[in-house]
């Protein structure tokens, strides 16, 4: 699945049959197993979330200052 066949947010997911659900998401109970993790991972990659960007210590010194004035 890439980015644009993403399941809806509004599908209340929880509250649908198992089978149902595995079919709109493309998978089955049984399939999680070794092949299968590595086809996700060669289609979608590694779940990563991205880095935060990193203040220098000065930055974070002056304003650790600000907040106790």
């Amino acid at each position: 699945m890439d980015r644009t066949d993403v399941p809806s947010a509004s599908v209340i997911w929880h509250a649908r049959a198992m089978a149902e659900t595995t079919d709109a998401l493309g998978s089955a109970p049984d399939t999680n197993n070794a092949s299968e993790a590595k086809r996700r991972l060669d289609k979608h990659g590694l779940k990563r979330l991205p880095e935060s960007p990193r203040r220098s210590p000065v930055l974070r010194l002056i304003e650790a200052r600000k907040l106790r004035a």
